[in-house]
């Protein structure tokens, strides 16, 4: 996949708090990965939108069964 540069200013603490996970040659893929992530959750966020304008909201039963499928899909099961 092309890359392009550029220049971002982030927050000092956030910036050491990441430096110290990935060293100063992993900041790069770092941040790629995050703004990735970020993009995907707003995609799905956007879904959701569009599944509730067409369908209406969703019951607390089905709310309660996403919740739980959503916790093993974070935990791996």
């Amino acid at each position: 996949m092309p890359t392009a540069k550029m220049s971002a200013t982030l927050d000092a603490k956030l910036l050491a708090q990441v430096r110290s996970r990935v060293g100063r040659r992993g900041l790069s893929s770092f941040v790629n990965q995050a703004v990735a992530e970020k993009l995907q959750r707003e995609r799905v966020l956007e879904l959701l939108d569009a599944l509730e304008a067409e369908h209406g909201p969703p019951t607390p039963e089905e709310r309660g069964a996403a919740e739980a499928e959503l916790c093993k899909v974070l935990r791996g099961a």
